[in-house]
């Protein structure tokens, strides 16, 4: 299990220009526990096709965060997990050049499935030079803070 824990305490001038100081301390805390998986499965076909088909997995067994000064603005504890499920198919055209293609997909519970082609091209012209060129796309989940603070801030942001 891997953890994370973070506090800090900050000091804020909330006076108005030209008014007296009105110093504020405000205390954040973050404090996070998770756990992940990964599973391949690889195979050759045909001699020339190298395929992976993978599963991850990500439990975030904790997640909380508390912002305070005057107020509490955020108390907010939370858990959630995360799938990917990718494909992968290694294609050996020539002894030197790799047509590399595959697909990655997230699942997440809050915001949906977001499919993540990708392909490249590896070429070895000589036994230590190798140049590829690749063409993709990612998705990062949001994390927690971005769910919380940040869209309170940005409505419209979307997960």
């Amino acid at each position: 299990m891997i953890g994370y824990k973070y506090n800090a305490d900050y000091i804020y001038d909330f006076g108005r220009p030209g008014k007296s100081a009105d110093l504020v301390r405000t205390r954040i805390m973050r404090r996070g526990q998770w756990w992940s998986a990964d599973l391949q499965i690889t195979r050759t076909l045909f001699e020339k096709h190298k395929v992976i088909l993978g599963l991850y997995y990500e439990d975030n067994i904790q997640q909380d965060q508390e912002t305070n000064d005057r107020e509490v603005y955020l108390d907010d504890e939370r858990s959630s997990t995360n799938y990917a499920l990718y494909l992968q198919d290694e294609f050996r055209i020539l002894s030197n050049l790799i047509l590399n293609v595959g697909c990655g997909t997230i699942i997440m519970r809050r915001s949906g499935t977001r499919p993540n082609p990708r392909a490249g091209l590896i070429w070895s012209p000589f036994e230590k030079t190798t140049s590829s060129c690749s063409t993709g796309s990612a998705f990062r989940s949001p994390n927690v803070y971005e769910l919380t603070i940040r869209r309170r801030n940005y409505p419209k942001i979307k997960p």
